[in-house]
């Protein structure tokens, strides 16, 4: 865990408020544009505070990262438990597309580990404790036999749909801000689920992924606008 780390209630709740605050900066501008002056402002902290839980802004920056990984595979965690393998990626898919609409400390947490520099060594390995999970229930599937035969391996997969998921939401990110993520996502699993499963699997899993993304999305929530440390006015 990135920073220090307190044990009182109280300052867990304070770190936990600029570890928030900085997801929505990183989500809003990224890595290099976030001002530590607008998190603590935002926070309801000061600098001082900032600097007793996070001496540096990396460290600030990995506590972000280690946050929404928690959250992240804690959905994968979940939907591991509660269905067979392929099942469980269409619904992890839908709870992190729904952390992506409505979390921006999600947000934050993955632009940052899409960003190259003095982070690459932290979020590289997310990429690689998200491949080991995906890649984990490919192997069930396979061992179950749901797989295409002489198809690609369960790493190989778990690489190519983690690669369409992350451009997937990256690009309904720029072009409409997510607005049509639900749509986009329905679209990949409906040209992913043929090609790697098989016949008498494909059904199933086809209206799954009609059930879970044809409906409407949770509304957005997206970062509170930049503050100004000296007059707390909001500027874009």
């Amino acid at each position: 865990m990135a920073g220090r780390t307190p044990r009182q209630q109280r300052g867990i709740e304070r770190r936990l408020a600029l570890i928030e605050a900085a997801g929505r900066a990183f989500d809003r501008g990224g890595y290099a544009a976030a001002a530590l002056a607008d998190i603590v402002k935002d926070a309801g902290s000061t600098l001082g505070g900032l600097g007793f839980y996070f001496p540096h802004k990396e460290d600030l920056a990995l506590a972000v990262i280690d946050e929404q990984n928690s959250r992240t595979f804690a959905t994968l965690e979940q939907a591991g438990g509660d269905f067979n393998p392929l099942d469980a990626m269409v619904y992890s898919s839908r709870i992190i597309a729904d952390q992506l609409i409505t979390d921006p400390l999600v947000r934050g947490g993955i632009r940052l580990s899409m960003e190259l520099g003095v982070l690459s060594g932290p979020t590289h390995g997310f990429y690689d404790e998200w491949l080991s999970q995906v890649g984990a229930l490919f192997t069930m599937a396979q061992e179950a036999g749901e797989l295409v035969e002489g198809g690609p391996t369960p790493a190989e997969l778990a690489a190519t749909s983690v690669s369409y998921f992350t451009g997937v939401h990256t690009v309904a990110g720029v072009m409409t801000g997510r607005a049509d993520l639900y749509r986009r996502l329905h679209v990949m699993w409906q040209m992913l689920i043929p090609g790697m499963v098989r016949e008498e699997s494909r059904a199933r899993l086809l209206a799954l992924a009609a059930e879970l993304f044809t409906g409407p999305q949770p509304d957005p929530v997206g970062p509170s606008p930049r503050t100004d440390a000296h007059d707390g006015t909001a500027s874009s």
